[in-house]
C-alpha cells in the first residue's frame, strides 16, 4: 500500500500511477540488487570516493598555491610602496640640487 492506495487504485489513476509504481519498482530492486549487483555497487561507490579524495587534493594543492600567491603580491606591494617612497627621495634631492646649482641664488 502506497500512501493508503493500493496497486489497482494507483493503476486506475492513468499514466501517473503507472510512472509512481514504475519508480518505486526501480528503487527497491536496486536497493535489494536485482537490477545493479551489490559488489558493482560497492565498486561504484570505492571509485566515486577515489575521485571525491582526488579533487580535496587538487583543491588542497590550488589553495596552497593561491595563498602563496596572495603571500607573493602583498610582498610585492610592499617592495613597490617603498621603492615608490626611494624614487620619491631621489627626485625632490635632484630637485634641490637644481635648484641650489642655479646662480644668483
Amino acid at each position: 500500500m502506497l500512501g493508503g492506495l493500493s496497486p489497482n487504485q494507483l493503476l486506475q489513476g492513468g499514466a501517473t500511477g503507472l510512472l509512481v509504481l514504475i519508480v518505486v519498482f526501480l528503487v527497491i530492486a536496486i536497493a535489494r540488487g536485482w537490477i545493479v549487483p551489490r559488489s558493482t555497487m560497492e565498486k561504484l561507490y570505492e571509485a566515486q570516493e577515489a575521485r571525491v579524495a582526488k579533487a580535496e587534493e587538487r583543491e588542497r594543492i590550488w589553495q596552497d598555491t593561491a595563498s602563496k600567491w596572495q603571500e607573493t603580491a602583498h610582498t610585492a606591494a610592499a617592495a613597490l610602496e617603498t621603492n615608490e617612497e626611494q624614487g620619491n627621495t631621489i627626485i625632490a634631492l635632484l630637485n634641490s640640487l637644481n635648484a641650489a646649482r642655479r646662480p644668483g641664488r
